[in-house]
């Protein structure tokens, strides 16, 4: 279903917030904004209190707008490609999301402020929850109820390939009753496993576009530049923490804190997420894909892929079809 775009982005915003009853549950929308060519909104209400926004914003000039909000909500921000910088607008806190990150961002009431860059192609996707809702699971004694109970921007991932629990949720249709059940209850557990699972210490950190990077984060930067840097040669844990300078149990344990998983299931990830771009180009065979990528055999990397994205990779490029 598509909709002749309203008057602003705060309005469209607005529109997605948990609990507005102007847009038909389980339904996608998309709308344009008139004003800015190439900013799009593509918004669904999973159930009253939980909603997703899919944007995409291509632009010549920078993009900005201001999002008021007046009652508390929870929204985990999971940059898709490019960036976008967000602050509340009394500057208390701010944060600029690129491809791969994750934030949480809880508003009590604070209008927040977006900017987008020009000359940009941005995309991320924004799962939206009503913060009253979510602090019914907890006591006054957790933190994450405190972190809910005032205006906070906390990363909780950075290079992250993104949670499939999310791409379902984007793929979805929303046509029967069963798939709206099944959207609301995967928006549930994926909120669950980003706020239970994150690094104690990220939950009492407000975001900065301009964080200067601990020893650790550099660390793990260099241990990712070494993963990526050839991915048919993949280098042993204990040369990656012989280089990074921390040992190979301590290695894993911070890249999971960091990333969600351990270093070879993000570098496993990582090449099926490159895997996955180069299907796009049907000159490359998928046996010479499955090498590039550090496969060894077309056989290994057509297994690796069903798991991850639910398909053969001769079916992911049937179901893209042709390119352009």
């Amino acid at each position: 279903m598509q909709t002749t775009a309203v008057a602003t982005a705060s309005d469209i915003a607005m529109s997605s917030f948990p609990g507005n009853k102007a847009l038909k549950r389980g339904a996608w929308v998309i709308q344009n904004l008139p004003s800015h060519s190439g900013v799009e909104f593509r918004i669904c209400h999973l159930c009253s209190q939980i909603s997703c926004t899919v944007s995409s914003c291509d632009v010549t000039e920078d993009f900005e707008n201001q999002i008021p909000y007046d009652q508390p909500v929870t929204l985990l921000v999971f940059g898709l490609q490019g960036q976008t910088r967000f602050r509340f607008a009394d500057g208390s806190a701010e944060c600029v999301v690129r491809e791969g990150d994750v934030w949480l961002i809880n508003t009590v009431g604070a209008p927040i402020q977006r900017h987008t860059p020009g000359r940009t192609h941005a995309r991320m996707a924004v799962l939206k929850y009503s913060t009253a809702r979510i602090n019914e699971a907890f006591t006054e004694e957790d933190d994450i109820h405190q972190l809910l109970d005032q205006n906070r921007i906390v990363r909780l991932a950075r290079q992250q390939p993104l949670d499939k629990r999310v791409a379902r949720i984007m793929d979805n249709p929303m046509q029967s009753p069963s798939s709206r059940i099944l959207a609301e209850a995967k928006a549930l557990e994926i909120l669950a496993h980003w706020v239970t699972t994150a690094d104690s210490s990220n939950l009492h950190h407000d975001g900065q576009p301009d964080d200067e990077p601990s020893p650790r984060s550099q660390a793990l930067k260099q241990v990712i530049a070494h993963l990526i840097s050839d991915l048919t040669r993949a280098p042993s844990l204990q040369d990656l923490a012989r280089a990074s300078g921390i040992s190979h149990t301590c290695l894993n344990r911070h890249f999971r804190k960091q990333y969600g998983m351990t270093v070879f299931e993000w570098f496993r990830a990582h090449k099926l997420e490159r895997a996955q771009k180069y299907l796009a180009d049907e000159q490359r065979s998928i046996t010479d894909i499955a090498h590039q990528c550090g496969f060894s055999s077309a056989s290994h990397f057509g297994q690796c892929f069903k798991k991850q994205y639910g398909c053969s990779p001769a079916q992911y490029r049937e179901q893209q079809g042709p390119s352009e």
